[in-house]
C-alpha cells in the first residue's frame, strides 16, 4: 500500500526501539482521507503485530496520535484509536476553514519497523 497523506520520518535510539513519525495538514474536507491512511496502518499493526502495548511492557509496537485544529488557541481533538473515525469527537463544523493537524507516531522492535518499512513503502 502506498501512502499518499502520511510521510513518514524514521529515528533508532539507543536500545531496540524504531520510531516513526507523520503529520499532516490538512483542510476539513482533506482530514476523512488522512485519518483513512492512519486506520490502515493501525489495522495492519494490530493484524500483523498484535495490540499496541509499550515495548517495556512486553509490547512488540505502540502508538501516540494527535489531532488539533489550528485555531488560536489550537483546541485539541478527542482521539479514540479503536473509534471507526479515530476521533471520539469533533465538535467543530466540516466547514469550519481551519486546518486540522494530525501526529501519528509509530514505535517498535526492529522486525516491526522492517515490516511496516517493506509493506508502506517507507
Amino acid at each position: 500500500m502506498t501512502l499518499d497523506w502520511l510521510d513518514f520520518d524514521c529515528s533508532e535510539d539507543t536500545g531496540e526501539a524504531v520510531t516513526f513519525d507523520a503529520m499532516a495538514s490538512v483542510w476539513p474536507e482533506q482530514q476523512p482521507l488522512v485519518l483513512a491512511e492512519v486506520a490502515a496502518v493501525l489495522n495492519w499493526a494490530r493484524q500483523h503485530f498484535g495490540p499496541e502495548r509499550p515495548m517495556d511492557e512486553g509490547g512488540e509496537w505502540d502508538v501516540d496520535l494527535q489531532a488539533w485544529c489550528e485555531t488560536q488557541p489550537a483546541r485539541m481533538l478527542a482521539v479514540d484509536l479503536h473509534a471507526p473515525g479515530l476521533l471520539a469527537s469533533d465538535d467543530s463544523s466540516a466547514d469550519e476553514p481551519v486546518r486540522r493537524t494530525i501526529t501519528l507516531s509509530l514505535s517498535g522492535s526492529a522486525s516491526f519497523a522492517e515490516a511496516l518499512r517493506q509493506q508502506f513503502h517507507l
